[in-house]
């Protein structure tokens, strides 16, 4: 599995749009489908006080293999200074 995290105003969407979706052999995933799933908005939207680990990643296991997984979320909230980038990152 790849994570492509990027910042905001980094060239993410590019490589989203024109790359990844050309690998062979993986299923690329991201927005609108990493903005709408559940398992994805509780892993870039939450804070330290409302992240449940275990369920979370309970729900993300199926997405393990030969996947391409990028959305800027996942670098954190940029209007809020990033406050959940740590959160994120573990």
């Amino acid at each position: 599995m790849i994570i492509y995290i990027g910042l905001h105003k980094t060239g993410s969407t590019f490589l989203q749009k024109k790359i990844f979706p050309n690998f062979e052999n993986y299923k690329f995933i991201s927005r609108p489908f990493t903005q709408r799933n559940s398992e994805f908005n509780a892993l870039q939207y939450s804070d330290e006080s409302t992240f449940n680990e275990k369920l979370t990643f309970q729900k993300l296991r199926k997405f393990s293999g030969n996947y391409i997984i990028s959305d800027e979320a996942f670098s954190g909230l940029i209007y809020h200074n990033y406050i959940n980038r740590t959160t994120i990152a573990r």
